[in-house]
Parts: C-alpha cells; structure tokens; sequence
C-alpha cells in the first residue's frame, strides 16, 4: 500500500475519492462559534463527495437533514493529552483524570469535561474542553436542527499516519496533527516553520517518537519544502489541498461527546423515563418465576409423594407385579382380575367398593385421597379437598355411583380441609 505522503503527492485534484467516513455530514466551525460569526465548512461523503461552505447553522441543518452529523471543534478550545492510569474502569478513570492531567489544565477540573479513547502503548488518549462550551456548542447546534452524534477537535480531521505528522494551514491557523488522537492549534506560519511545531518535534526526539515526514496542507505556493526540511530535519511534502479537500481523512474513535453528553438513540431516549419502573417489572419477574419454580418443586414433591405410596400399596397387594407404569391403572386392573377368578364378589366386599367409588373419586381430581380403611363392611376414606363444598360435590358422585355416601367430619388445615368419608354398599345390599 502506498504511504499516505506518496499518496497525497500523487493525489489529483478532479475525480473525488471517497474516504473513510463515508456517509458522514460533516461540519468544520470556526474559532469563537458562535459568538463570532464565520461561514462554515462542510462536507458530505458517499460515492461522490460534496463540500462547501455555509454562512450560518441554519443553512448547514437543511444540507445535514437525515445524515449522521459529525462536528469538528475549534481545535484551541480543546486540550488533547496522554494519560497512563492502571483502571480500566470508567468511574476510576473519570476520578483520576483530573490529578493525572493536573500540571496541563488551566481551570478547575469540575469546570471541564473529560472524553478519552484508548491508545498505543496502554494508555489513554484525553481530550479536555470546558464544560460549558461543550454545553453551548450542543445547545446551538440543536436548537438549529442538526443533532451530531461525535465532536472531536478540527486538527483531527487532518489526514495522518504513523511516522507521519500533519500540518494544515487554515486562514487564521495551522493544525498540526501528531499522533492517532493527539495535536493541537498553533499560529499561522509565514515563510519559516512555526515555533510550536519546531518546540514538538524536540520533545519527540526526546521521547524517540519523532516522526520522519512532515505533510502541509493548504501550503501557499511559496511555501519551500525543502527550506522547511533542511530547518526541521525530517521530510516535508507540500500539499494546496485546503480544509475538506483532502481525500484520505477519517473519524477518529476520540469522542468528545461521552457521559453526560453521549447521545442517545429516540428509543433510548423514551425509554430512559420509564427505567425504574422497568427494573421493577425485571424485579417482579424474577420474583414470580422464583416463587413459580418453588411451587413446582413442592408439587413435584407431594406428586412423588403420593405415587411412591400407590406404588407400594400396589406391590404389597400384588407382589406379582414386574413393572410399574401407573400404579392406580394397575390397581384397578388386578382387582378386576381377582373378580373374575372369584366369579364375583358380594357388594360389601372392600373391591366392590373401591370398583363403584373408584370412578366418583377422579371425577374431582382437585381432591386427594391420604387414607382409606375398610372395616365391618365400609369403606372408610381421608381425603384432601380445597374447600368444603368439594367435598360435598364428591359425597354427591359417591352417591350416584350407587354407594352409600356420609361425612363424618371436617377439618380445616391451613388452605385445605380434609374430610372423612364412609362408603357402604346400598341399602338393598346390607339387607340382603
């Protein structure tokens, strides 16, 4: 792939390329906005790039209508530093920021706001602006129409890449872009390199993080590369294209809009109002499948229960049995096999009762049979029932069954009530 400086030299000024941030609306505000009026740079991209200049927010709103707006920042109103801190989480780091940036602020930290981006080397990449510009430049911005959705100082709108720094001469300034997420605004050079970019370069050779090439945008046509070259000790190339006109620049990841600024989605937005009530709707459904999955178990439990204890009356009964499937079904049919054998059995016989009350008892499955005894020819039953009347609605199906039918009792325990039933043949049977 060529280098970014080969690239630029060999750029031509016709067919547009189109960059990175392809897409994006672009808007570059002038130093002072907006207290001091000046036209504003813009640019769109897509499959053909569109640039221009508006002469106040309100024209540049109607170009950005439905495009996702990106805002570059008057770059001396904006400090961008490096910070190692050994967090990574985001409360510890908006904490630490202030004391790590101490000796480079020059206001109070609860007067500024703090934006950061990972970097090279584990560090962070800071960029500090003072809060209450942030707060104008959004509250102008949106009162005119355009919502951006990331702001980041001009000078990273300059093209870069590694080994590489950037200079972009503009009408009233130069930016000089040093690094990824870092620069910063000096003035506007004349014949001879500027001393702040002369002061940075010192620093880092001292580091050993200087760079080899030097790219200027926006160079008049008396600008001498190999002047600047000779005087700064590093490769310069020279380019005329101005703010905008470059094809190779993208977004950088430093957002200046985070934490209280971030901007949210409408969805976000609309659902923001309503977070405590979700949380205790997620609180209440959690609660409910918790107290959903106990009733279960406990169910679970008793059904268990009471099939261990079918089971063994079954196998006590017949110990012939091999398998079992349904213990009550198995039952029933081992009675009626020893019917058959017996050819028969009178009326007051424990399997003629069970055989007649047997069908009454799983017509109301809402009640349990806990116990049954058989004595003097009488079927004697404990039984669980939700309330009284089920047990009066079973009396009634025992009755139709052609048994006799009587509550002896009733007992309420806790949300059940259990009841005794006797059970005797009909009348026409005792007598007989």
């Amino acid at each position: 792939m060529k280098s970014l400086a080969k690239r630029i030299t060999e750029s031509r000024p016709t067919p547009a390329a189109p960059h990175s941030s392809s897409g994006a609306f672009e808007l570059w505000l002038p130093n002072g906005w907006p207290e001091t009026a000046g036209p504003i740079l813009w640019r769109r991209g897509g499959t053909r790039v569109e640039r221009g200049r508006c002469a106040d927010i309100l024209e540049c709103a109607a170009r950005a209508r439905g495009a996702r707006v990106h805002v570059w920042t008057p770059t001396a109103e904006t400090l961008l530093a490096r910070a190692a801190l050994p967090t990574r989480s985001r409360a510890k780091i908006m904490q630490a920021l202030p004391f790590a940036l101490e000796d480079q602020l020059l206001d109070d930290p609860e007067n500024l706001h703090f934006a950061y981006v990972d970097d090279v080397g584990g560090a962070l990449a800071v960029a500090v602006t003072a809060r209450q510009r942030v707060e104008h430049w959004i509250k102008i911005l949106t009162q005119a129409g355009v919502t951006p959705t990331s702001m980041a100082p001009a000078c990273l709108s300059v093209p870069w890449s590694p080994q590489t720094w950037s200079l972009a001469i503009t009408e009233n300034e130069a930016w000089l872009r040093t690094g990824a997420a870092s620069g910063s605004a000096c003035p506007r050079p004349g014949a001879e390199p500027p001393a702040l970019l002369r002061m940075a370069l010192a620093e880092a050779r001292k580091a050993e993080r200087a760079p080899e090439t030097l790219l200027v945008f926006g160079a008049a046509d008396n600008l001498d590369a190999e002047a600047w070259g000779a005087a700064l000790g590093l490769t310069v190339h020279a380019s005329p294209q101005a703010i905008g006109e470059w094809e190779y620049a993208a977004l950088p990841h430093l957002n200046i809009l985070q934490g209280v600024f971030a901007q949210h989605s409408p969805v976000t937005d609309v659902l923001r109002p309503l977070r405590p009530a979700l949380i205790i709707l997620a609180v209440w459904l959690v609660a409910e499948l918790a107290l959903s999955g106990f009733d279960w178990w406990q169910v679970r439990g008793q059904y268990e229960g009471y099939r261990k204890q079918m089971t063994d009356i079954l196998l006590k009964s017949f110990p012939e049995t091999k398998v079992v499937l349904d213990p009550a079904q198995q039952m029933q049919r081992g009675i009626e096999q020893l019917q058959k054998r017996g050819g028969g059995a009178a009326d007051t016989d424990l399997v003629p009762l069970l055989a007649r009350a047997t069908p009454a008892i799983r017509k109301q499955p809402q009640v349990r049979v806990a116990a049954l005894r058989y004595a003097d020819r009488s079927l004697t039953l404990d039984v669980l029932a939700p309330n009284a009347q089920a047990l009066e609605t079973l009396k009634q199906e025992l009755r139709s069954a052609n048994v006799e039918a009587e509550l002896l009792n009733t007992t309420e325990r806790g949300q059940q009530v259990e009841g005794r039933l006797r059970i005797q043949p009909p009348r026409a049977a005792k007598s007989s």
